[in-house]
């Protein structure tokens, strides 16, 4: 037996059509005033009622009532829910041999029933007199009885016994709450362990049996389940290897009918929107498992570790960012197949962007490839190397060397100031070496990038960073993967990278490469909470759209994409979790849609993700000056930030925590500012200046 919560009915649920629907089937209706729940339990799959699947079951000892209906019951189960205590209303299939043994006595007790016979032995008459005495709503209670159970067998129709069933200490409560609207036939008490078990049991009982149309008067939902407006939508169409889940008739009743997609329809974008917490990731990570299978690869970009999980269970590599410093990106490197141009390109207008320089924007874009001009001499540049060019560039374009240091202007200051998240960046030893892993082996494995670790302000630097890799790498592709999926790219909160404003960069390039995704065989699959997070002219390009729950100040954005009616709007501030309405493309480059769709549930393991960080990238520094500075003052610094001080101790300064290999800058603090030295030197354990020049002037 299957145990459903029902959540929603359709405003013109049809309780006699349900009934029928079950076939002759055994059913429960539970309903449960804890938490105010009402429950199915059938063997079918609660196809007219907007429902959820549950792992639940009925045990223990009850009162049970054998009863008939005679008027509505409506009001006494309302007030069962707020009195507090739970009813269990049984359907017990009974045969037609049972019918008409019920009918054959009922017949009998009404003949035998209210007459009485006096005989007249006169000699002139010769007659029978008899005087009728009816009580005449019994009677009439009997004959609609007779005829209810002759429309039974005439039309060959399904009966139910009828059973209320409540807890031994509610047995008094309840007899009173529908004394006027049932008659007890018989009562008494019943204990099981199971469903199957109590229907066994009350199979034995002897009860009136109800026809489909008197069962359905006992059929009541509570008036706290939401009422939704049936939409008509269209079928799916039958093709597509990719299952995404079951077509839900009139947006509520969950169908047989599988709707799938082609591989290679994701050619064409995919957008899932929606509140928290109502399967969008779960979606996603339905299809791409599915995707793999088939031979796609997949690159995930996510802020969270759910995807982290999905790369065990599927096997694939992980890479978690700030997590684990047990290998090197050098996200400046460019893949030997990939011009180099083009790379730097669009790296400078991606870092510009994720920077969040606002005006400078694209001062700051202008400095990142006049620097990226010098840097670039090799695929593979030195990320200190091109930190200090960019910041050469700055100077050059922004600013004026004096006596004292350097002056910037305006435009100078705010892009120092926006080159944080570099530094940032390039302060931890995966990041800043030259040699590195070989992202077109990641793609080629499929790939997790998990930022869960990452801080909300560099979470979208690193987004523009990976992407800028995958771009650069899918435009290697040949243009002939119309009907193929070679590689999809998910990204996760992709609002952090593709916000609303129509005019960004990552935007614009966006728009530019997903009309050219579907001829070189690449997907990209979008997540977001709120559809307008996402540009209005990305969303016209996504031609498939998954949209699961909308908040009532998204509703009228999501019918306008969709397609679908002003009626719709309650229906989708109501779906319930892994529920949604979708348009997609068929392998026939054909549009479908909008329709409403069960998504197939998804399991995901949580298992144990080890995270490893090797202190042997860093190094505590011994530097020798020499004694003759023993108490001076000196700073270090590292891609221009000051980012410690010591003192000099007999000749020696020590700093601990230095990327090993790395270039540094001390600067020895004089009484004057003539007398300030600098001094430039690689981490290691021990490093002698001593012997430097400029100590000794």
């Amino acid at each position: 037996m299957n145990f459903y919560e029902i959540l929603s009915i359709p405003d013109n649920f049809d309780k006699k059509a349900f009934i029928e629907s079950l076939l002759g089937e055994a059913f429960i209706m539970y309903y449960e005033p804890k938490g105010m729940h009402v429950y199915l339990v059938s063997k079918s799959n609660g196809n007219l009622f907007g429902c959820s699947l549950l792992q639940k079951e009925i045990s223990g000892d009850f009162a049970f009532l054998a009863a008939y209906p005679t008027s509505s019951i409506e009001n006494a189960i309302e007030r069962a829910y707020i009195d507090g205590f739970g009813l269990i209303f049984a359907f017990v299939p009974a045969s037609k041999d049972y019918v008409e043994e019920v009918k054959r006595r009922t017949e009998k007790r009404l003949s035998e029933y209210g007459v009485k016979f006096v005989k007249s032995l006169g000699p002139h008459s010769g007659s029978i007199q008899m005087d009728l005495f009816y009580k005449y709503d019994e009677r009439k209670l009997l004959e609609s009885i007779i005829e209810m159970l002759g429309k039974i067998i005439i039309e060959n129709g399904r009966s139910y016994k009828f059973f209320i069933l409540s807890r031994d200490e509610h047995h008094e409560k309840v007899s009173k709450l529908f004394e006027t609207s049932l008659i007890s036939m018989e009562s008494g008490h019943i204990s099981f362990n199971s469903i199957e078990e109590a229907f066994a049991k009350l199979s034995k009982i002897e009860s009136i049996p109800l026809s489909t149309d008197y069962a359905s008067k006992l059929l009541y939902i509570p008036r706290f389940v939401k009422k939704l407006n049936n939409i008509d939508t269209p079928f799916p169409s039958p093709q597509g290897s990719i299952s995404i889940g079951h077509f839900m008739d009139g947006s509520i009743r969950e169908s047989s009918i599988e709707v799938k997609l082609s591989p290679s329809s994701f050619n064409l974008g995919c957008l899932i929107t929606g509140v928290p917490g109502t399967g969008k990731s779960f979606a996603a990570m339905n299809i791409v498992e599915q995707l793999l299978k088939q031979g796609s690869k997949i690159v995930v970009i996510s802020p969270t570790k759910e995807w982290s999980y999905f790369a065990a269970k599927n096997n694939i590599r992980l890479i978690r960012l700030y997590s684990s410093n047990n290998f090197k990106i050098n996200f400046f490197k460019c893949d030997s197949s990939i011009p180099i141009e083009k790379f730097y390109e669009n790296l400078a207008m991606l870092i510009a962007s994720a920077s969040r320089a606002g005006p400078y924007t694209y001062s700051m874009e202008k400095s990142l490839l006049s620097a990226f001009h010098k840097a670039y001499l090799s695929n593979a540049p030195d990320p200190q190397e091109v930190y200090n060019q960019i910041e050469d560039a700055v100077i050059e374009q922004h600013a004026k060397k004096n006596n004292v240091g350097i002056k910037y202007s305006k435009h100078g200051e705010n892009i120092m100031a926006s080159l944080e998240n570099l530094r940032l960046m390039l302060s931890r030893p995966e990041f800043s070496y030259r040699e590195g892993l070989d992202f077109l082996s990641l793609i080629n494995s499929s790939v997790v990038f998990d930022l869960s670790n990452v801080s909300n302000n560099m979470k979208p630097f690193f987004y523009s960073l990976i992407l800028n890799q995958i771009y650069s790498i899918a435009d290697t592709f040949p243009e002939d993967g119309d009907e193929k999926l070679r590689l999809e790219i998910v990204l996760e909160e992709a609002q952090m990278v593709f916000g609303s404003d129509e005019l960004s960069a990552p935007v614009l390039d966006l728009k530019e490469r997903m009309q050219d995704f579907r001829k070189k065989g690449i997907g990209a699959m979008l997540i977001a909470h709120n559809i307008v997070d996402i540009n209005q002219s990305i969303r016209r390009l996504c031609q498939n759209k998954f949209y699961f729950r909308q908040s009532p100040d998204m509703v009228k954005f999501a019918i306008s994409d969709m397609g679908l009616s002003e009626s719709a709007s309650n229906r989708l501030k109501n779906l319930e979790r892994g529920l949604c309405a979708i348009n997609y493309i068929d392998s026939s480059r054909l549009p479908n849609g909008p329709m409403f769709v069960k998504m197939n549930n998804f399991y995901l393991p949580e298992c144990e993700i080890k995270d490893s960080l090797s202190k042997r990238y860093y190094k505590d520094a011994k530097i020798i000056i020499g004694e003759n500075f023993n108490g001076k003052e000196v700073e270090l610094y590292y891609l221009g930030e000051k980012i410690s001080s010591s003192k000099i101790e007999n000749g020696i300064v020590l700093f601990k925590g230095l990327i090993s290999g790395k270039e540094y800058s001390i600067i020895i603090l004089g009484e004057k500012k003539k007398d300030t030295i600098s001094l430039k030197f690689k981490a290691e354990e021990l490093v002698d200046l001593s012997k430097e020049p400029a100590l000794h002037k």
